[in-house]
């Protein structure tokens, strides 16, 4: 079983899961495990949906917060650049650096 969580575009109907907009985020089972887990405590909103997914509406920052619960690093603190090859981590990193703020956003996990 594949578990992953991305960042996706809130809107659409109830009970359907966003399309990814980002790339995954690292350790796909951990960060599946993990999101699930801030949503029973109600560390962030969401829930299930009918396609065994979670859904968490999260700005920006909550999912920048998420990012560096995860990995250990803050995604929107400018870093030197790196000179070994893209991971991951520095992928999603950039992406959640550049990400738009307008709220409209949700952590995904699913398996």
């Amino acid at each position: 079983m594949f578990l992953d969580v991305y960042v996706g575009r809130r809107g659409g109907a109830p009970g359907d899961v966003p399309a990814a907009r980002s790339p995954l985020f690292p350790c796909g089972t951990a960060a599946f495990r993990e999101l699930e887990r801030h949503i029973e405590q109600k560390l962030l909103p969401g829930g299930a949906t009918q396609h065994i997914a979670y859904v968490a509406p999260a700005s920006k920052d909550q999912i920048a917060a998420f990012y560096q619960h995860l990995v250990g690093s803050d995604p929107l603190r400018p870093t030197r650049p790196d000179p070994d090859p893209p991971t991951e981590a520095s992928a999603l990193r950039a992406w959640i650096r550049n990400m738009e703020d307008d709220g409209h956003w949700c952590l995904v996990g699913i398996e």
